[in-house]
C-alpha cells in the first residue's frame, strides 16, 4: 500500500471559527466591488475574520497596485503570526514580479 500523502508536502491545518485568514491582490485588482464585498460577507459568515491587505484596493495600471505594494502586502501576511490562511484576489498574471521581492526567511 502506498502512502497517500507524498513526503515533503505539509497539509495546512483547517480553518476554524475565529481563525484569521488575510487577504491579498498579488495580481490584478478585484474588478467587482460588489462581488469583493460578497466574498468578505462569506468569509465573515463562516465565522473567519479578515485582515485586507493595505493596498487591496490599489490600482497600477492592469494590476493591484505597484511590485512593491503588492509584495508588501504578501510579506506581511505571511509574517503576521495571527495568520492562518491567506486568500489572493483574481488573476494571477504579474504575480511572478514579486519573487524577487518576496522575503524568502518569513515564508519558509
Amino acid at each position: 500500500m502506498t502512502d497517500p500523502q507524498p513526503s515533503g508536502i505539509r497539509k495546512p491545518a483547517r480553518l476554524r471559527r475565529g481563525d484569521n485568514v488575510a487577504l491579498v491582490a498579488p495580481a490584478s485588482p478585484w474588478e467587482n466591488r460588489s462581488e469583493m464585498l460578497r466574498a468578505l460577507g462569506a468569509l465573515e459568515a463562516w465565522g473567519l475574520k479578515v485582515k485586507r491587505g493595505q493596498h487591496v484596493d490599489d490600482r497600477h495600471a492592469y494590476l493591484a497596485g505597484r511590485d512593491e505594494d503588492r509584495a508588501a502586502d504578501l510579506n506581511a501576511a505571511y509574517a503576521d503570526p495571527e495568520v492562518r490562511a491567506i486568500l489572493c484576489f483574481q488573476g494571477g498574471y504579474g504575480s511572478s514580479r514579486l519573487i524577487p521581492l518576496l522575503d524568502r526567511e518569513v515564508i519558509a
